[in-house]
């Protein structure tokens, strides 16, 4: 897990059993994550959609991916598990590939200290307009 420090800068420490205080596991979800197949306002579709299934969600400005998550103890330490989700829809992904964009996210996705990234692609790639293909 990573540790989020007060300049929101993620740093690896050392994993360690705490069992004096108890946890909760909490998904971020990045504010400006638009989601879902209902219009609604950005970060909302997933975090009302989640929570019906009885899962802790928060909406926060991500500077890296759309979806993390983080174990908070009971004296508010949060520690950020080594899992990042980047969430493409298939026409976004294809023009942010002929516009460069992908580059410049992979590239910071890379920089990162966190190892397990996953980009979740929606969409059916054979609807792809051919100018953005």
């Amino acid at each position: 897990m990573t540790e989020l420090n007060s300049e929101n800068s993620l740093e690896l420490p050392a994993l360690r059993a705490e069992r004096s205080e108890p946890q909760k596991l909490i998904l971020l979800i990045d504010n400006r994550e638009k989601g879902g197949w209902k219009r609604s306002r950005r970060g909302t579709y997933f975090h009302e959609e989640l929570r019906k299934w009885g899962i802790a969600t928060e909406i926060r400005t991500l500077s890296l991916g759309d979806f993390t998550w983080v174990l908070r103890t009971r004296s508010r330490e949060e520690k950020v598990f080594n899992l990042i989700v980047e969430r493409k829809r298939i026409k976004d992904l294809a023009s942010s590939l002929k516009d460069n964009r992908y580059d410049e996210q992979k590239y910071r996705l890379g920089l990162s200290k966190i190892p397990f990234k996953i980009y979740l692609v929606e969409g059916d790639p054979c609807k792809i307009s051919p100018t953005l293909a």
